[in-house]
């Protein structure tokens, strides 16, 4: 075997050495919470929620997030679904009309969906704060709702669904 040969082998089995240990110190190290565990660890100690009352707002939670998910993705197939509008043999004026209540019922789509998001997440709120002593789920609702009650996104589509004429 020719040296070159020998200090490409080396040079190979170092990296591959190399890549084992990364993954061998990523799959043993602590590992970070998600988002969600971050917010119910924060829950749990500001709101001093006992443990059998966290233990059922964890399991509303994890149901919670798998319907958010699926209205996430109706919302932006909403979005990004306007219907095809022909435009042989039809004049220009009435193509536009038709492309602007194409536009609007999507946008009145949308904005159905994210009303029924809102008003889901605040039953949810509700129902979780039901589980919490009577002072911390007032404060819980107290310091969460007036933020969440009125988004941008939903002030945006109400502003942009009028009727076209």
């Amino acid at each position: 075997m020719t040296l070159k040969l020998k200090a490409l082998l080396l040079a190979l089995g170092m990296v591959v050495i190399f890549i084992a240990a990364h993954d061998l110190v990523l799959e043993i190290g602590p590992r970070q919470p998600t988002p969600q565990e971050a917010g119910l660890a924060w829950l749990k100690s500001e709101y001093r929620i006992p443990d059998e009352s966290f233990e059922k707002i964890k399991a509303l939670h994890e149901e919670y997030f798998s319907r958010c998910d699926a209205m996430c993705a109706q919302m932006l197939a909403a979005r990004g679904t306007a219907p095809r509008v022909p435009t042989r043999n039809v004049p220009a004026e009435n193509v536009r009309l038709m492309r602007q209540r194409a536009e609007a019922a999507g946008r009145a789509r949308e904005k159905a969906l994210c009303e029924s998001c809102l008003e889901t997440m605040v039953s949810h709120l509700e129902t979780v704060a039901a589980l919490m002593t009577e002072g911390q789920g007032e404060r819980f609702l107290k310091d969460l709702l007036p933020d969440l009650v009125n988004p941008r996104e939903l002030q945006e589509l109400r502003a942009q669904t009028r009727p076209v004429q």
